[in-house]
């Protein structure tokens, strides 16, 4: 039984090949840095809409680190 020699898988060459695995493994390094990276923060807005200091009514209704939270329940109208 005769074995060819000269067979080629795909239609890159060697340089080709190793120019796509590097691109593939610089990618898989940059992702795997991006997960590992600490989550970005949000920006703090300029002029915010929400009062300066907020007033505790007592019920589930209010402000929560700047955000708004109403109740629904119908207690806070």
């Amino acid at each position: 039984m005769k074995t060819r020699t000269n067979l080629r898988a795909g239609g890159m060459s060697l340089h080709e090949c190793q120019k796509q695995r590097d691109y593939w493994k610089a990618q898989a390094t940059q992702m795997e840095a991006i997960a590992k990276a600490p989550a970005p923060k949000p920006p703090i807005p300029v002029n915010p809409v929400n009062p300066v200091n907020p007033v505790s009514t007592g019920s589930s209704c209010g402000w929560v680190n700047g955000v708004y939270y109403g109740d629904q329940s119908g207690i806070c109208g």
